[in-house]
């Protein structure tokens, strides 16, 4: 504890003793005063007033011994009783002139007590002679009565005057015990606060004490080692730790040296020259890492060390920065590591060599997924990992220069320099596409991979990691989109095309709140009638900006982006229900198709959608055809199979679009729930001078009939071709021949009673291509 605190609890001890001497004081002096008052109220005053009490009583009998006298005359019970009653009035005077010395009062009633003994005499002698004067002795003893009278009064005026003293002293006596309470309650008070103080200060040494206590345990207790140095650096003491940890690491002696860093003497120094502080040091010996903390005690030239085994923590943080920078599933580094690569080749200058960026995808490997699940699937990622490392690491090309990354999924990265090798990209893509020839085997079973490859240069295409990969990525998706297994670098119209998908993508988000798609109709014609049978929903979108937008343009970002399940929904419902206004108005049932494309048909929400919207519109479901292209159809047959029969059950009508561009098997075809085939238009547009489509159109119309189904051609566009197809058997044909696709409003004008013929309907110019 420091001197102040010292002084200040000596001087609260001072405080109490001297606040105590003083109410000692102020107790005995005020209650000697009570005291004094008590006393005399018990041994004088009370005394006197149980006297005047009976000199009262004494005086007041007088009266009755005189009558008595008076009538009986008997003298000497009369003198007996005088003499009784006078000696005890006379012992009350001395009282009372005791109690009240030199008093006007009391020489009155002394007076007064004469005349009556006097004027008793002489009644006796009137009393006693013969003949008595009654009217003398009744006068005398009307003269006694008011002498007694008179000193009964002047007794009762001192009683009050006794009594008024009495409340005098009784409330000075109340006002001193007032006094003492107040003074003993205003040192308690002080005395309560001086003791929380003085307990705040004990309180305060105490912790200190203890404190200090603990302190001087610390180094004795603490597990890890602590160490003493002398100026000069030689250990002056060690803790049980420090000792302990000297064993383990298998030392024979103590030394500075062999706990802390090699440089030892030049950081005491340093800290010597600083004139105190504290400092961190991290280091290893041998196999281990340490932690260090010294601080300087100029006062005492001493260093205070104290040392942890971190050699756990220091591993810790390797195997989560391996993590961090590291593929958990391929042990490859990842693409944070590739964005560190980049920025520190680019920030050492190596972009004046140049560099190259491969990002490689595996082609179709949700098959992988989708087939033989998450495992095999993991486990062929492995493997392809270890086959690309082993093919740089082979290559010469590559194996001083080259890197190997995995991003996400199945894409891989490789990072090369084009440091005198100016050609490598292409050189390692064509090693990458030669190599994928050869399978992987995982659990006994061969994959043969192919890869998707795009590539960017930098500093050429980009000087930053983010927009080579990107620029990458836009080169690989133009090979996936071609098919895949190929490989294309980056050019910058692809990050045009890459922009303007995004740009597209956004706007169709808010195309179908803005009612920007509009549903055009192209008639199909039923070559034995020759009437409009039938017609095909195709969706257009007028951009307010763009204007009409091509299908082409707009349909495979809405497929990409899941869009074209909203879109695809819409087209129904808008075919649905203007089909529905036309057939009010006209007696033959008119039938329209609507195409289905891949991702409304593996959603398990089409057989709903298609229910729902028939009920809403009121369409009767034969009226309604769907149209799903070959190659949709054969993604997943069993799965496809199930779908078109639940919707056959529920009566609509199943198409097969663009049926001899896809790979459908026989076997599968008989199985398909449809009932129409429609003739992909690139077989119909070089009828009917070219034998080989001339062949391929008349297979698939026997083809059709064979299987009990109607054949419907499209994009025909002359009559020629038309007769061409009605002479071969074909059933309907759609395309300009009768009409472009037209909106709604201008359908009707189609639809009319007469047959259509080749001698009443001119063929409409060709202006595009045959049907989008």
């Amino acid at each position: 504890m420091n001197l102040l605190a010292r002084t200040r609890i000596v001087a609260l001890h001072a405080l109490v003793l001297g606040v105590g001497l003083l109410l000692s004081g102020l107790t005995y002096f005020f209650g000697g005063r009570v005291m004094d008052a008590t006393d005399r109220l018990v041994n004088e005053d009370l005394p006197a007033l149980k006297t005047i009490s009976g000199l009262k009583a004494d005086v007041i009998e007088l009266e009755p011994i005189l009558y008595e006298y008076y009538v009986s005359g008997n003298r000497q019970r009369y003198l007996a009783r005088m003499e009784s009653v006078n000696g005890r009035i006379e012992e009350g005077f001395e009282v009372v002139q005791t109690a009240f010395p030199g008093g006007r009062s009391f020489a009155d009633i002394s007076a007064r007590h004469a005349q009556i003994k006097a004027l008793a005499r002489e009644l006796d002698l009137t009393l006693a002679s013969r003949p008595v004067d009654g009217s003398k002795a009744e006068q005398l003893i009307r003269q006694i009565s008011n002498a007694c009278a008179s000193i009964n009064q002047e007794l009762d005026d001192l009683v009050d005057g006794m009594q008024k003293r009495v409340r005098t002293q009784g409330q000075q006596s109340r006002s001193q015990v007032i006094r003492i309470v107040v003074v003993v309650a205003s040192f308690s008070g002080a005395l309560f606060l001086v003791v929380l103080v003085a307990g705040h200060y004990f309180n305060a040494y105490l912790d200190e004490v203890a404190a200090r206590r603990r302190l001087a345990m610390f180094p004795e207790r603490n597990p890890n080692p602590v160490l003493s140095l002398g100026p000069d650096g030689i250990v002056a003491y060690a803790n049980p730790g420090a000792r302990e940890m000297v064993r383990q690491m298998g030392l024979t002696s103590l030394s500075a040296r062999d706990l802390l860093p090699e440089n030892l003497e030049q950081r005491l120094e340093r800290l010597r020259q600083a004139g105190g502080g504290y400092e961190h040091w991290e280091y290893s010996l041998a196999d281990r890492s340490f932690g260090c903390g010294i601080h300087f005690l100029p006062d005492f030239e001493v260093f205070h060390t104290y040392l942890s085994d971190i050699t756990d923590r220091k591993r810790a943080e390797a195997r989560l920065i391996h993590h961090a920078y590291h593929d958990a599933l391929t042990g490859l580094p990842n693409r944070h590591k590739f964005q560190e690569q980049v920025r520190e080749l680019l920030a050492n200058g190596a972009s004046a060599a140049g560099g190259a960026v491969l990002l490689l995808t595996i082609d179709r490997f949700y098959l992988i997924i989708d087939s033989l699940g998450r495992g095999v699937a993991d486990r062929v990622l492995q493997a392809a990992a270890e086959s690309l490392a082993a093919l740089i690491a082979d290559s010469p090309l590559l194996a001083s220069q080259g890197a190997l990354y995995r991003f996400d999924g199945e894409q891989f990265a490789i990072l090369t320099s084009l440091a005198d090798r100016p050609s490598s990209p292409v050189r390692l893509a064509e090693a990458v596409l030669e190599a994928s020839r050869r399978p992987v085997r995982v659990d006994g079973r061969e994959y043969f991979l192919t890869y998707s490859i795009g590539s960017s240069l930098f500093p050429a295409d980009a000087q930053d990691p983010f927009t080579l990969v990107r620029n990458a990525d836009s080169a690989m998706h133009a090979v996936s989109r071609t098919g895949g297994n190929g490989y294309h670098p980056y050019a910058a119209e692809m990050a045009e095309r890459a922009v303007r998908r995004l740009e597209t993508e956004g706007a169709l988000r808010h195309a179908l709140e803005r009612e920007e798609f509009e549903v055009h109709y192209q008639p199909q014609m039923d070559l034995r009638t020759g009437r409009v049978v039938g017609a095909e929903a195709l969706v257009r979108w007028r951009h307010p900006v763009r204007g009409l937008v091509s299908p082409a343009e707009f349909i495979p970002v809405a497929e990409e982006s899941g869009l074209i399940l909203e879109i695809g929904e819409h087209v129904l419902d808008a075919a649905c229900r203007q089909a529905r206004k036309w057939m009010d108005s006209r007696p033959e049932e008119l039938v329209v198709a609507v195409n289905v494309s891949a991702h409304q048909l593996t959603a398990a929400t089409l057989p709903g959608t298609v229910t729902r919207v028939l009920r809403e519109s009121g369409l009767k479901p034969q009226c309604l055809e769907l149209e799903i292209t070959e190659s949709v159809a054969m993604q997943d047959v069993e799965r496809t199979i199930a779908v078109l029969a639940e919707l056959k059950r529920m009566g609509v009508r199943l198409a097969i679009d663009d049926f001899g561009t896809g790979y459908s098997s026989m076997s599968y075809l008989q199985r398909l729930p449809i009932h129409k085939l429609k003739l992909d238009g690139s077989f119909v547009r070089n009828l009917p001078h070219d034998p080989n489509d001339a062949a391929i159109a008349r297979a698939v119309i026997t083809l059709g009939h064979g299987l009990g189904l109607r054949v419907i051609a499209e994009g025909v566009e002359t009559w020629e071709q038309s007769d061409f197809l009605a002479a071969a058997g074909c059933d309907e044909i759609q395309g300009y021949v009768i009409s472009r696709p037209v909106p709604a409003h201008d359908f009707p004008a189609l639809m009319t009673g007469a047959p259509l013929s080749g001698s009443r309907i001119r063929p409409v110019a060709k202006t595009g291509t045959a049907s989008v």
